[in-house]
């Protein structure tokens, strides 16, 4: 069904779709939803399951799979998505594993912190360090040169003031803020220096394909306007 409800996305918007997945990590989400939340081990195994049989129901004519987690029988897709083979894939992750699984089977890698058990991002995770670490494990992978880099930003703002979040953050990091700050995972500045940290992180990461947060895009058009063609 997941397959199906995807190509009629790519159908309706002219084959705009960028599929995203990972391995489920809210455990808000599986209480509301009355799912038991798995080991982390099983969430991976069940997105690696899934993640090739969803491209095989995307180009083959009948799908017939006996898996751990899934199984098909006959399976068909129709009509098929307007993206070929398929509508591209992101996966996100953090760790060793779903990097090299990203690196395998995705197109769009989203690199994302780490977790603690409650489900909140650690704040090593969080720096630029941590991530240089986790885009040399997808270096040494065959297709790393094939990959789109991707952070999905969770504060942004453009602003010529000093950021609030260096405030708020003060009294418990201390040491650690200007680590933060500088991190990948966040963004502010004004249009200038948001320009330039950009194209840095871009120089010195790879990553080309920034997620804001929805109530940050209208004051980050001008910057997108003054990165067309750099």
């Amino acid at each position: 069904m997941l397959a199906r409800e995807a190509t009629t996305l790519d159908l309706l918007s002219g084959g705009r779709l960028e599929f995203g997945i990972g391995a489920g990590w809210n455990k808000r989400d599986y209480q509301q939803l009355g799912m038991p939340y798995d080991t982390a081990k099983v969430r991976v195994d069940r997105m690696e399951e899934a993640v090739v049989l969803l491209k095989r129901l995307w180009t083959e004519d009948k799908v017939t799979h006996e898996g751990t987690h899934y199984r098909v029988r006959d399976a068909m897709v129709r009509p098929r998505p307007t993206q070929r083979p398929h509508p591209p894939l992101m996966i996100g992750g953090s760790g060793p594993r779903m990097l090299r699984i990203a690196a395998r089977e995705a197109q769009i890698v989203a690199l994302v912190p780490a977790l603690d058990p409650l489900g909140v991002s650690t704040l090593r995770s969080l720096t630029m360090a941590s991530v240089e670490k986790r885009l040399a494990i997808l270096r040494r992978t065959p297709r790393f040169s094939e990959l789109e880099l991707n952070v999905i930003v969770f504060d942004a703002a453009v602003t010529d003031r000093a950021r609030s979040l260096v405030d708020a953050l003060t009294a418990r990091l201390k040491s650690a803020i200007t680590a933060v700050v500088e991190s990948p995972f966040v963004l502010y500045g004004s249009r200038g220096s948001i320009v330039e940290d950009l194209l840095a992180r871009r120089e010195r990461l790879g990553i080309s394909y920034i997620a804001v947060p929805g109530r940050a895009m209208r004051a980050f058009g001008p910057v997108i306007a003054a990165l067309r063609g750099k």
